[in-house]
């Protein structure tokens, strides 16, 4: 058979991957024929389609033609790099272990090099090992190329080299990083038809490729199968599911895998991943995530989780009422010297509120007034909610406070106002103005507006014009300042009972100290006096500007009124003025 010749394109891919490597041959003569100018270091980053780009010809035998590539361009002289010369003292098996290891670093300019010192200098034939090699070494992120692992499997079919099972598992490592779904599919496909087993290797390798693909109910269902099939799982692909699952906001899968992880080996997980775990289960609010990653690192000290974190655990504390570790989350905080703010005691009292645990509730408002922090009303309704929820439990609270009381805690006047409120929300106004009378044996400093501003509006619901004015007279005894929810009960008390007088006298105080009353109070104010024929109705109407209402209407209706009066016909007040006007 006469020689195959090498066509000029084979030769220049030859010279450009010589070039390329790093420990490769550097021709120092360039040929003389002009379409085999084209070596230079500038194509650094071409890449071998493999051996069959040295062996391309008719002939059978591809190392033949290699022997006759070294004959026919005697006039190309390549001088060995120092790391060839170090290849040369090495025997083919020491080659060949070196190019498996090279390869499964990733190295694919290095690889080819030495594929090509071992077909061209050492005699190989192409064989199945070197292949494996050149696919392997595409697992580089940079460098490899799911589309070079392709072409030379395909190579390795037209020169009919058979795939062993260790070529189908490089391919599945390169498609784990450089993902292609039908071609991994048709290399699955190949392994079964030829009763190939995949090794633990090839198993996460297939499960991480499913992953990058974003099919993750595949990739689970091919994890439950690898534990079904007793394949134990290695921690970097546990790591990289349960990343993938946070990620997606799937906090009960990412869970359940970290749950049966660390019943196969407790320290198996690394901190970052409980790290991830209850920062992304606290921000979705997930309480038995949230709970089973603070047990297992914080309680011991295992994880330190930052201000931020311990705020997202504490409203998922306090969504779902776990008042244990909403406490926790406190002492976390206070061991580092946190200083808390209002809201921050506000949710702790929502948590343990949300619970039915209302005495540690109350004991809270202690700790906020040792603390200098003055509880809200709004801070407090949790409490009275859950105490209006049974009529005994009111008395409990009181029972509660006074122990505290004994034992030397501060018991705050919110606290107090807390069992008041849930009495007059109970319907029983009676036994409110009782406890208000023992107020000062159960809280030192007494009441306060809060107090009083509750007892009013109660009056006005009972219709107990005296016991408001009684409230009133002991609020200005004790020289504390009324609110704007003050006067509105007390006007509105006094215009139940008809008393115009009165509550005209309190609607003049309002405005003398800076309030200014709603528009309901107005139109309310102006249809009671109307009634009793009092002429100050005008005043009022006319003042109604200061609460965008519009006067004018108010007042012609006030003079229809008077005119239907003088007659004994009556009239309503019309629609239009009953609106309140924007600015």
């Amino acid at each position: 058979m006469p020689p195959a010749t090498i066509s000029p394109r084979t030769l220049r891919h030859l010279r450009r991957s010589l070039i390329a490597v790093e420990g490769g041959f550097q021709p120092l003569v360039v040929p003389v024929r002009s379409h085999d100018i084209y070596a230079s270091s500038s194509h650094r980053s071409w890449t071998c389609r493999g051996i069959g780009s040295l062996a391309r010809q008719p002939s059978k035998n591809p190392s033949t033609t290699l022997r006759q590539l070294s004959s026919q361009h005697r006039n190309v002289q390549l001088c060995p790099r120092p790391e060839h010369s170090a290849w040369a003292a090495l025997s083919t098996q020491q080659l060949y272990e070196r190019l498996d290891a090279t390869a499964a670093k990733g190295r694919v300019a290095e690889t080819q090099a030495l594929v090509h010192h071992l077909v061209r200098d050492r005699g190989q034939e192409p064989n199945a090992r070197l292949y494996d090699a050149l696919i392997h070494s595409n697992v580089d992120p940079a460098k490899g190329s799911v589309d070079e692992i392709r072409s030379l499997f395909g190579e390795m079919r037209d020169h009919g080299i058979t795939s062993d099972s260790k070529i189908y598992h490089s391919i599945l490592k390169v498609l784990a990083i450089h993902p292609d779904y039908l071609f991994r599919n048709s290399v699955l496909d190949e392994m079964r038809q030829r009763w190939f087993q995949l090794t633990p290797e090839g198993w996460h390798s297939l499960v991480a490729g499913l992953l990058r693909d974003r099919m993750f109910e595949r990739a689970r269902d091919k994890l439950d199968e690898m534990r079904r099939e007793g394949v134990p799982v290695e921690g970097w692909l546990q790591d990289v599911f349960i990343h993938h699952m946070l990620d997606r906001d799937e906090i009960d899968e990412s869970l359940h895998l970290l749950q049966q992880r660390t019943l196969e080996d407790e320290d198996s997980a690394s901190v970052g991943m409980w790290y991830a775990l209850l920062d992304r289960a606290s921000a979705c609010y997930h309480h038995s995530g949230t709970v089973y990653a603070w047990r297992k690192q914080v309680e011991p000290n295992h994880l330190i989780p930052s201000d931020g974190m311990c705020m997202k655990v504490l409203h998922t504390a306090v969504r779902h009422g776990d008042t244990d570790l909403a406490a926790d989350v406190f002492r976390v905080l206070g061991n580092r010297g946190t200083k808390f703010q209002p809201y921050e005691y506000e949710a702790l009292l929502e948590a343990y509120a949300m619970s039915g645990d209302y005495q540690t509730a109350l004991t809270i408002l202690s700790f906020m007034k040792d603390a200098g922090q003055e509880p809200q009303p709004l801070s407090t309704r949790s409490i009275v909610q859950v105490l209006c929820e049974d009529r005994e439990r009111p008395l409990q609270a009181l029972r509660h406070l006074r122990s505290l009381g004994k034992n030397k805690r501060t018991v705050p006047a919110a606290a107090v106002n807390c069992i008041i409120d849930s009495y007059v929300k109970l319907g029983d106004l009676t036994t409110a103005s009782e406890l208000y009378q023992r107020f000062h044996t159960v809280c030192e400093s007494g009441p306060n507006t809060e107090t009083f501003d509750i007892l009013i509006g109660a009056c006005r619901l009972d219709d107990a014009k005296e016991r408001a004015l009684f409230f009133a007279s002991e609020m200005r005894a004790m020289k504390l300042r009324p609110t704007k929810s003050t006067y509105e009960g007390l006007i509105l008390t006094c215009l139940k009972r008809a008393d115009c007088r009165l509550a005209h006298m309190y609607w003049e105080e309002s405005r003398d100290v800076g309030f200014r009353l709603g528009p309901e109070l107005h139109i309310k104010l102006v249809r009671g006096m109307a009634e009793t024929r009092d002429n100050r109705a005008f005043d009022v109407a006319k003042a109604a500007q200061d609460v965008h209402i519009d006067g004018l209407p108010i007042r012609r209706w006030l003079r229809q009124e008077w005119a239907r009066a003088q007659t004994g016909r009556t009239g309503l007040m019309p629609d239009a003025i009953s609106a309140p006007l924007t600015a």
